[in-house]
């Protein structure tokens, strides 16, 4: 339920494949140390400082019994994978992603230590290497980010707000409302306590599911504990916090909100998969006013 906080970190955590790369014969090395193999032989411009790339790649493993692995695939998760190839903590695959051109296909070769330090998960064998096969599908300046992203955003909410107002309409649910962020809700219980406002301590009762699975995949009320948390602080996903302040203490409430209010193209667990679509049931226990300055 608290908003997930992902760094760049995520791009080695985590695009068109390779078909069958392999551990490839023609392996190089650039002048920082880190071993790659190219499958093009194309021409064009490099990614300029500031500039992005989209591409696609997948992970690959070696398990403690020698067997190669695939561990991320982001053609899984996303339509593109968007990073800057001048991050710093992308660390010498950012380097060596600076030498590429669009269309490029390439593998990077680093050890599993210098990807997860002393977090080595133990089906992967010591001192192998982690392979990433990668796919450039374009390069673009920040304004034209911001023009692909918006689009993909608009597209990805439209689709979803019919989802929301398909299953709206089997459940036979005609009183929901919708704000001007696209969350969707209904007051079931008028509470007749305060309402809370942004800086304000709150405790809340909440289960929340998929849709249109219904798949439950958190709930305070099983751990028999209320949700504490200040509203409008960025504790919470958007949609939960936004929710929350139209309630009045010891009212009960539904949210339905698209993934631009929730996690995103983020998977935060495996119980809530990239884009979902989250429904919460939420009761307002308590609220505490912030106290004055």
């Amino acid at each position: 339920m608290y908003k997930s906080i992902r760094i760049a970190s995520y791009f080695l955590s985590a695009t068109i494949l390779l078909g069958s790369c392999g551990q490839n014969s023609n392996i190089k090395v650039l002048p920082n140390g880190l071993r790659y193999a190219k499958h093009t032989n194309l021409q064009g411009e490099k990614a300029k400082p500031g500039d992005y790339m989209s591409l696609h790649f997948q992970m690959w493993g070696v398990t403690s019994e020698g067997k190669d692995t695939l561990l991320q695939d982001t053609r899984k998760v996303v339509k593109a994978f968007y990073i800057r190839p001048d991050e710093p903590s992308l660390g010498r695959i950012g380097k060596g992603l600076a030498e590429m051109v669009k269309g490029d296909s390439v593998s990077f070769y680093e050890s599993v230590d210098s990807i997860y330090g002393m977090m080595v998960p133990p089906f992967l064998k010591k001192g192998s290497e982690i392979r990433f096969d990668m796919k450039i599908l374009d390069i673009m300046d920040e304004a034209k980010l911001k023009e692909i992203s918006k689009k993909e955003q608009e597209e990805q909410l439209s689709k979803e707000e019919e989802v929301i107002k398909q299953f709206l309409a089997d459940k036979g649910i005609t009183n929901a409302k919708r704000t001007s962020s696209g969350l969707y809700y209904t007051i079931d219980k008028e509470g007749k306590g305060p309402q809370p406002k942004k800086g304000d301590e709150v405790e809340t009762h909440y289960t929340g599911t998929l849709i249109p699975s219904e798949k439950k995949f958190d709930s305070s009320l099983d751990r028999g504990q209320p949700l504490k948390f200040t509203c409008g602080a960025g504790q919470m996903i958007a949609g939960f916090d936004e929710g929350v302040m139209l309630m009045k203490q010891g009212g009960k409430a539904t949210f339905y909100l698209p993934s631009k209010l929730g996690y995103g193209a983020q998977s935060p667990s495996p119980d809530i998969p990239a884009n979902s679509i989250l429904r919460f049931e939420v009761e307002l226990v308590s609220v505490k006013p912030a106290s004055p300055k």
